[in-house]
């Protein structure tokens, strides 16, 4: 687990990246009641460019990171 660098930043992203192929990117909270009530709006892309380049985003925020 990681902070983000500073105290006055948060982390809000909203990403899964699967087998480094499959991207998940969107507004919604993965809870029960984020799926099934609320509006919310992700997109799934198969494009391991994109999962790649995503990759390395979360890669450099852990990387920038606090530890806890």
């Amino acid at each position: 687990m990681r902070l983000d660098e500073s105290a006055s930043r948060r982390t809000h992203a909203k990403i899964v990246v699967i087998d480094s192929r499959v991207v998940f990117i969107g507004s919604h909270n993965w809870t029960e009641s984020a799926l099934s009530y609320n509006h919310e709006a992700s997109l799934m892309v198969c494009s391991q460019d994109v999962a790649e380049d995503l990759e390395g985003y979360i890669q450099s925020i852990w990387s920038s990171g606090r530890p806890v």
